[in-house]
């Protein structure tokens, strides 16, 4: 009994450990071109609400093409699930900068905001979503393998990457990462407290970003039998409409209409407005950019998910009858996504960030793939986590027209000293040291993280996979 409290008591720190080296991770760096078109789109909406209490953009629309035009006026595009969360500790923070006297419209105030917004926000879900994430997959394989992929799909992956700007992508990723958490974890009942919060989660992930939806209702649909049986389904249900009602109320304040997206108003890119918004029927030739293509490869940018790759090759081979939900709805999010054949890059940005949202199932197979190959997989997941801690010291944004992204953009602004906003340098450090702490904090934490994440030899049971 002591020895099982003990080990409850290690793991409980060991957690603690590994969520504070994944905030520090996010919270540390904030991207130099965080007034990027999208992200600003989302800022000006927060300007507008603190500063005039109107969801109007008119006074700062030309610093973004991400905007909807209505009767003249112009509003932010977006889905309204980020803003949502976003508000209040945009509103603490321009309180802040407002009590000593900085304009919230200055360029600090600007800077302040979004690294404070950001930091509250997508730094928290990115540190929760891969909390959960372990837990997720340390009931289903040893703790070895699930702290690599850990490191290799998330900290190495594309939920850092847009930690640094007011994307949606982190927030909607950890959101997902969560409901997989509550949903997956165990095979008992299910209480009705955690199928409220996935049902709340599931639904401000949808509020946050409309291309998630696949994954999102997939999760709904593969819990349905769990939460019936548990006699949870309307509190499952009924927790996911307040967020859900974001969307309607959003396009009625901005557009007119409950039943119409800003999205239909888009004022920058007529192509917006064909098809189901922008994406038409799939492209091969798109889908194999998005995948494998050195200027927006998802395999290219995060080389660790190839274990994916051979861990759903064994899980097809062994018959699994959820590799409908782990590898069925990856791909069929791919193939929509390759039909949004405009602009298949969706701009600026590190990776493939439409398809984003998939990144959580894809760790399923990755985990199974690096318990097969244990050896390789830290190879891959390390060298995915340098890259990407990499791109976020310098910057995540990269840019459309780079052919190989990696060499002509991230690695030539570490080579000529070139890095984003970051806590150091704010303090007051010199570049070298700045890099220096941030590796020397994140690296102790995950090391100490996984001295007391692991079980001693004699209390380790075989791994059951998935």
């Amino acid at each position: 009994m002591a020895g099982d409290k003990a080990q409850q008591g290690r793991h409980r720190i060991g957690l603690i450990l590994l969520w504070l080296g994944l905030f520090w991770a996010a919270a540390f760096v904030h991207q130099r071109q965080y007034r990027f078109a999208t992200p600003v789109s989302r800022l000006d909406a927060l300007h507008a609400l603190v500063e005039h209490g109107t969801l109007e953009i008119d006074q700062w629309h030309t610093n973004t093409t991400d905007k909807a035009v209505v009767n003249g006026r112009y509003y932010s595009d977006k889905a309204p699930g980020t803003i949502a969360v976003g508000f209040a500790p945009f509103y603490i923070a321009s309180a802040l900068l407002k009590a000593v006297g900085t304009p919230l419209d200055s360029r600090t105030g600007w800077l302040a905001t979004s690294w404070i917004t950001c930091a509250s926000t997508l730094a928290l879900a990115f540190a929760f979503g891969g909390v959960a994430a372990y837990k997720f997959l340390s009931t289903r394989f040893d703790p070895r393998t699930a702290f690599t992929c850990v490191v290799g799909a998330w900290l190495g992956g594309m939920p850092l990457a847009f930690t640094g700007a007011l994307w949606s992508h982190t927030l909607v990723m950890g959101l997902i990462a969560l409901a997989i958490c509550i949903l997956e974890l165990g095979t008992g009942t299910l209480r009705r407290s955690h199928a409220m919060i996935a049902g709340f989660v599931l639904g401000l992930a949808l509020a946050s970003e409309y291309t998630a939806g696949i994954v999102i209702v997939a999760i709904g649909l593969s819990a349905y039998r769990k939460l019936r049986e548990s006699g949870q389904l309307m509190s499952f249900i009924a927790s996911a409409i307040p967020p859900l009602l974001l969307i309607p109320a959003y396009s009625l304040a901005t557009v007119g209409s409950p039943f119409a997206l800003p999205y239909s108003y888009q004022a920058s890119f007529p192509p917006m407005k064909e098809g189901i918004y922008a994406i038409k029927w799939p492209r091969i030739d798109i889908l194999a950019r998005l995948l494998i293509g050195p200027e927006r490869g998802l395999f290219w940018y995060c080389p660790f998910l190839f274990m994916a790759v051979i861990g759903f090759a064994r899980m097809a081979a062994g018959g699994d009858r959820r590799l409908w939900l782990w590898l069925g709805v990856p791909v069929l999010t791919a193939l929509v996504i390759s039909g949004r054949a405009w602009d298949w890059t969706a701009g600026d940005c590190f990776g493939p960030r439409l398809l984003a949202p998939i990144v959580p199932l894809l760790m399923v197979g990755c985990a199974v793939g690096a318990q097969m190959f244990q050896r390789t997989a830290i190879v891959l997941a390390v060298i995915s986590a340098l890259h990407c801690l990499q791109a976020s010291l310098t910057s995540t944004l990269v840019p459309a027209d780079r052919y190989w992204a990696i060499v002509e953009w991230n690695w030539d602004l570490w080579r000529r000293g070139v890095l984003s906003y970051n806590l150091g340098t704010t303090l007051g450090l010199s570049k070298t040291a700045s890099v220096a702490l941030f590796c020397g904090v994140l690296f102790t934490a995950l090391a100490l993280a996984w001295h007391f994440l692991k079980q001693p030899k004699a209390m380790e049971s075989v791994p059951r996979g998935c």
